[in-house]
């Protein structure tokens, strides 16, 4: 029932961001390279990176002639992957976590008649979906759900927040091509604390297309 509800709100909060006039919309899919950094009993580990999938919805609010407010709402997946030998065998495990994802971004654009170049950076705020972590060794393997939530018995908090940066090329056609960058802010452990955290970090590279808005 908190998921749905937080689902809720985080899709209130996009209806409402793009309700203004003169908003244009459009979609956009893609590829992240995700891990997460973690510190446990003293340890600080970085994971090794793990590809996944984006793909989402994106609007475009003019604030001015340069200067555009860009929320969007997206599936994201996140996670890492971890190696290590031990006797002999090699261990591998890869944690999958699956996000919608909705990042506000205040973003510039250059002016350009044909081919505008555009950055911007914003926050982001991710509602845990699904995830899983899958160990490997010896041609074996073993799956395990993550539960997300805020319970003792759940495995990682259900909300994560984020800072977000990108860059981009838009086409005169509408297509665009960008990258950017999520740091993850929130300590996703339960009950966690600057000495034991787990926070995710992710790559995206994104191919998109704009809608054409009713010219007036």
């Amino acid at each position: 029932m908190k998921k749905i509800i937080t689902i809720a709100i985080v899709a209130s909060l996009f209806l409402t961001a793009t309700s203004a006039q003169k908003t244009t919309f459009g979609f956009n899919g893609g590829l992240t390279m995700s891990s997460y950094k973690t510190k446990t009993d003293g340890d600080t580990y970085t994971s090794k990176s793990k590809t996944g999938f984006t793909a989402g919805i994106i609007t475009d609010i003019p604030l001015g002639k340069s200067i555009s407010l860009q929320p969007a709402l997206q599936y994201t997946q996140k996670g890492g992957v971890e190696k290590e030998t031990f006797d002999g065998y090699e261990y591998k495990s890869t944690v999958s976590l699956n996000y919608l994802e909705l990042p506000v971004n205040l973003v510039y654009k250059t002016n350009s008649a044909h081919t505008k170049f555009y950055f911007g950076a914003g926050p982001s705020i991710a509602l845990g979906l699904s995830g899983n972590a899958k160990m490997e060794s010896g041609g074996e393997s073993e799956s395990t759900k993550i539960n997300f939530g805020s319970e003792e018995d759940d495995d990682l908090k259900g909300l994560d927040l984020g800072a977000n940066i990108l860059a981009g090329l838009m086409f005169k056609s509408g297509v665009s091509v960008s990258v950017n960058y999520n740091m993850g802010l929130s300590n996703l452990f339960i009950g966690g604390d600057k000495d034991n955290y787990l926070h995710n970090n992710y790559w995206g590279l994104r191919l998109g297309y704009m809608l054409k808005g009713k010219k007036k």
